[in-house]
């Protein structure tokens, strides 16, 4: 079976006149949603073999503080360019590129793509994917990475972190 970590970097301050949409670092809210997903993970022994990144700052920034888990061993971070500004379609393709003995992985990007691939995979009907929000989807039936395809997944888990504010 495959699991794959589904999650949108955590929230962003709003670019100025200095910074590209790129260069946007988390905001407080954002760096502590990330320490609230990473505690849950941590919690529910949720822990991905590696984590693949978008290299833009929100994304990478959220993705390194979920790869520094306090009480575990550093998971593995690799930062993939073309996933910033991509598209399901390519998304799918680097996740099938992946080394079958992986049996679980993380993607770190942006929306529409992280909603859009959450769906696609699922057969769900998720609106939008908060910011800092996370989902697990298992694949079942998987041995490769290459099967994973459309409506091929289970949504198994969906975390928002306004939620967990509350539970707390």
């Amino acid at each position: 079976m495959k699991k794959l970590y589904i999650s949108r970097h955590a929230k962003a301050d709003w670019p100025t006149e200095k910074l590209s949409d790129f260069e946007r670092p988390l905001n407080e809210r954002g760096r502590n949603d990330t320490l609230r997903i990473s505690r849950i993970l941590r919690d529910n022994h949720h822990i991905p073999n590696i984590i693949l990144s978008s290299p833009a700052i929100r994304a990478a920034t959220t993705a390194r503080c979920i790869a520094e888990l306090p009480g575990y061993i550093k998971i593995p971070l690799i930062i993939v360019e073309s996933l910033y500004m991509t598209n399901v379609k390519h998304t799918l393709e680097v996740l099938s590129a992946i080394d079958d003995a992986l049996q679980s992985v993380m993607i770190v990007g942006h929306n529409p793509v992280q909603t859009l691939l959450l769906n696609y995979l699922t057969d769900e009907m998720i609106d939008s994917m908060p910011t800092g929000g996370l989902a697990i989807v298992n694949f079942e039936h998987a041995t490769s990475w290459q099967e994973i395809s459309r409506s091929t997944g289970i949504l198994t888990n969906f975390y928002r972190p306004r939620e967990i504010i509350q539970q707390q």
